[in-house]
């Protein structure tokens, strides 16, 4: 079976700290003929930076807020997470990722981890978290990259439609489907035209999921998966 993903499919594989990471990298191992296209590859980009600078920002604030404390002070993971609610980002990056983000450091620090006794959890020194936090940055950040690259070198690129399908276009837009979504989808139309494929889309947008349903006969698409339930 071939699949066509969804921006939001590419965003959850390439950020870990994506709440649709999870399900994003099980359709990436699970399967071998997926795909993506032009409009996806644009819409990633645009977020892209602004996602790995909110998440970077996220972590050197939370430097500035290590580097007021007593270095010799131990610190649980709770503690770390409480420091975290209290820095201000863009209101898009809600308290489950700033948690997300918080565990993955606190993971990456655990060989300087102690038990404490009397609070019953590991604790870490202020001091070895400010002298790991800026390799973890860079450990982060290379990450991403990383599997930006993965990404793109498995899934099949698919890079322009051979026609704009205006009725089809029309019709998307009749049912609530607008630009990119609405341009995505007609791109995963086009391909399955052109390469006559048995093809199905996975997306985490319900809100599509829904409003596809009024005209997917109309589409050269088999189906289309909502990320939360398809695996």
């Amino acid at each position: 079976m071939h699949y066509f993903l969804d921006t939001c499919v590419e965003l959850g594989y390439v950020f870990c700290t994506d709440p649709w990471n999870d399900k994003s990298v099980k359709v990436f191992d699970d399967n071998d003929y997926l795909h993506y296209s032009y409009c996806v590859d644009r819409e990633f980009d645009k977020k892209y930076k602004g996602f790995l600078k909110e998440q970077k920002n996220l972590f050197y604030s939370l430097r500035d807020e290590l580097k007021i404390e007593n270095p010799d002070k131990t610190l649980s993971l709770d503690t770390l997470i409480l420091k975290s609610k209290i820095i201000s980002l863009k209101r898009d990056f809600d308290e489950d990722k700033k948690e997300k983000c918080v565990k993955i450091f606190w993971e990456f620090c655990k060989a300087k981890h102690e038990y404490d006794d009397d609070l019953k959890v590991d604790v870490c020194k202020v001091q070895d978290l400010l002298n790991l936090i800026n390799m973890f940055i860079r450990s982060f950040e290379r990450g991403i990259k990383n599997r930006r690259f993965d990404f793109e070198r498995k899934v099949i690129y698919h890079s322009k439609r051979s026609k704009r399908y205006s009725k089809l276009l029309k019709e998307l837009e009749n049912n609530d489907i607008h630009y990119p979504d609405n341009y995505i989808i007609l791109d995963a139309h086009d391909l399955s035209l052109n390469e006559n494929l048995d093809l199905e889309f996975i997306t985490a947008d319900n809100n599509m999921i829904i409003s596809i349903n009024n005209i997917l006969n109309m589409l050269n698409i088999r189906k289309f998966h909502y990320l939360k339930e398809y695996c």
